[in-house]
């Protein structure tokens, strides 16, 4: 049972060291949360405000100074602080907007949401059981902006956990989408995908096509659908299509696995966006392999096309720079049942055998038997109202006895 409670107290502390984070949805459409209620969190909307939305969709003029105001209710029973963090909309790897954390924007993006918020971030405190206002100052740019900025204020519980060395958050959060734009009446902005960065990297086992598919212009596109082909001789080899919903400015990684190594050939990589029922060729390149003879390490056949992407803000990891801390994290507690089931097995099977075995029979040392009363030899010829004699009296008699009849008299 000592080995039992230690892997309990084991399973325990691992299952405290961390959790999944949050990742806000495909806003703006609401305001998302994870769902403890700890806080409560509500736009308070201006003038400035586009209809009545559960963000901020703001019409606003450059060079002016505007706050963003938001209502907070603690729920706790004890004060709260809270983080309010501007972050610029990007493109996540699975094809969503992602307003969470920073990603990837294109190097084309002018004005970001981040860069027009201050302080950036900002931590309030909230008493117990209370409601407060409280707000943040956005400053547009100097100029008029084509598009939109696009971008959104996360709202977290401020912690020692959230500053974990290990990159691992563990937080209660809030996103409210930000969208600015000068005036609502302006026309759409035809979207003019481009491809960066792109690699085919052929290995023993499998191949990939990973390179970056790039929104250089300010407006938020939905439902794009990237298709992505590889032609041997004609035939295709790989054929794949993404749907995309495209932040502006911003980066699509795109990433295609084909599951079988490349064998020799003409090849021929193709890569389309499908906008609307209309094609957009984005990338067009035509290789070929001679020998079979190539590793993992093969130089990338795909050359000349250099990155767009801007730098990641100080501080700020890759959406995806965490996922192998998952699998790790994972892949240990896994380990750690099956330890638990493995004792729990012997514990079981050892209760069964103790169980099969005949129970023993004790003889005790302190058994005795009865004792039994003396026997006298008592001659016939005695009347039966005569006394017994003692022990050796009687010896004597039955020995007289004996020797008279020897004697024949």
């Amino acid at each position: 049972m000592k080995k039992l409670s230690t892997v309990l107290a084991l399973l325990v502390i691992l299952s405290c060291m961390g959790s999944v984070p949050v990742f806000a949805s495909n806003i703006p459409n609401d305001v998302t949360a994870d769902i403890r209620p700890l806080f409560e969190v509500s736009p308070i909307h201006s003038v400035n405000q586009i209809g009545d939305r559960h963000f901020f969709d703001l019409e606003i003029q450059p060079n002016q100074t505007h706050a963003l105001k938001m209502s907070i209710y603690n729920a706790g029973l004890a004060p709260m602080d809270i983080k309010i963090e501007a972050i610029t909309a990007t493109t996540a790897h699975n094809g969503k907007v992602l307003y969470s954390k920073p990603g990837f924007s294109d190097k084309s993006l002018q004005y970001s949401l981040a860069s027009l918020i201050s302080p950036n971030p900002k931590i309030v405190t909230v008493p117990a059981l209370t409601r407060v206002e409280v707000s943040v100052q956005l400053y547009t740019p100097s100029k008029r902006w084509d598009g939109i900025i696009l971008g959104a204020l996360k709202l977290s519980v401020d912690s020692p956990e959230d500053a974990d060395s290990s990159g691992v958050l563990s937080e209660y959060a809030y996103t409210i989408a930000v969208r600015l734009t000068n005036s609502e009446l302006q026309e759409p902005l035809r979207p003019d995908f481009k491809l960066a960065n792109a690699k085919l990297l052929p290995g023993n086992k499998s191949a990939a096509f990973i390179a970056d598919v790039r929104n250089p212009v300010p407006a938020l596109y939905k439902n794009i659908q990237i298709v992505s082909q590889l032609l041997r001789d004609g035939e295709p080899v790989i054929n794949d299509k993404t749907v995309v919903d495209f932040a502006p400015n911003s980066i699509f990684p795109l990433t295609i696995i084909h599951e079988d190594r490349l064998v020799p050939g003409s090849y021929k990589a193709l890569v389309k966006a499908d906008i609307d029922g209309s094609e957009l060729s984005l990338f067009e390149y035509t290789f070929n392999i001679n020998s079979s003879d190539y590793n993992e390490d093969v130089d990338n056949l795909i050359a000349g096309i250099s990155s767009q992407r801007q730098p990641l803000a100080e501080g700020a990891k890759d959406v995806e720079s965490l996922s192998w801390f998952k699998w790790w994290h994972l892949t240990v507690i896994l380990l750690l049942f099956a330890v638990l089931a493995f004792v729990l097995f012997r514990h079981f099977n050892a209760q069964q055998v103790m169980k099969s075995k005949p129970e023993p029979v004790l003889l005790s040392p302190f058994t005795v038997q009865p004792a039994q009363p003396p026997q006298y030899v008592v001659p016939t010829h005695l009347s039966s109202s005569a006394q017994t004699p003692p022990a050796g009296t009687v010896k004597r008699v039955v020995r007289k006895r004996i020797e008279r009849i020897g004697g024949g008299s």
